[in-house]
C-alpha cells in the first residue's frame, strides 16, 4: 500500500475536492443535454457536453437559457404561455447570478488540483502546497500556501455548496421540464 507522509484528514479532504467537482460537471452536463435535447435523443447532449471545458459548460448552458429568456420577453408570447416564460425568464437569471460561484469553485479545484503538496517543516497537522508557472506576462514565479485540516475543509465545503445549489437549480427547472416531456410520450 503506498503511504503518503500526510495527515489521511487532509488526503481524505483533497480527494473529496475531486469528487465533488466531478459532481459539478456531470451535473452541468446533465443540463446540457436536458437543455439540448428537450427530450429528444439525449445521447447527442451527452455528445456535446462530453467535449466541452468546464468554462465551455457553464457558456453553453448561460446562452441557452439567456436565449430562451429574449424568447420569453418577447411581446408576442401567447397569453398561455405566459407563466411558463416567467419561470424560464426566472431561471436565466438564477443561473447568471450562480456563474461566479462555480467559476470561483473551479479557481479553487485547480489551485487545489494542480499542486505539489506536502507537509510544512514542524507542522504536521497542515498541509502546504507549491505551484510553479512560468507565464510570458509574469515570468518564473512560485507559489506555496499552507493550509490545516480546517481551512481545507472550509475550502473543499465551499465547493460542495456551489453544487449543492447547482443539483437544487437543475431539479427545479430542468429535471421538471424532461420529466414533463416523458409524461406526454
Amino acid at each position: 500500500m503506498l503511504k503518503i507522509n500526510m495527515q489521511d484528514e487532509i488526503l481524505a479532504e483533497l480527494g473529496k475536492m475531486v469528487i465533488v467537482f466531478g459532481l459539478i460537471e456531470s451535473e452541468l452536463s446533465d443540463m446540457i443535454t436536458a437543455l439540448v435535447t428537450q427530450g429528444g435523443n439525449e445521447a447527442v447532449g451527452h455528445i456535446v457536453a462530453a467535449e466541452l471545458s468546464f468554462k465551455q459548460r457553464v457558456g453553453i448552458v448561460d446562452s441557452i437559457l439567456i436565449f430562451a429568456k429574449e424568447r420569453a420577453e418577447s411581446p408576442n408570447v401567447p397569453d398561455e404561455h405566459k407563466q411558463a416564460m416567467a419561470e424560464l425568464i426566472a431561471c436565466s437569471d438564477e443561473f447568471s447570478a450562480m456563474r461566479p460561484r462555480l467559476f470561483q469553485a473551479e479557481e479553487l479545484r485547480n489551485r487545489l488540483t494542480h499542486s505539489t503538496w506536502g507537509v510544512p517543516q514542524g507542522d504536521p497537522q497542515s498541509a502546504i502546497r507549491f505551484k510553479t508557472t512560468a507565464k510570458a506576462k509574469r515570468g518564473l514565479h512560485h507559489q506555496s500556501e499552507t493550509f490545516s485540516l480546517k481551512e481545507l475543509q472550509d475550502a473543499i465545503h465551499s465547493i460542495g455548496e456551489t453544487w449543492g445549489e447547482l443539483a437544487q437549480f437543475h431539479a427545479k427547472y430542468l429535471m421538471q421540464e424532461s420529466e414533463e416531456t416523458e409524461e406526454e410520450e
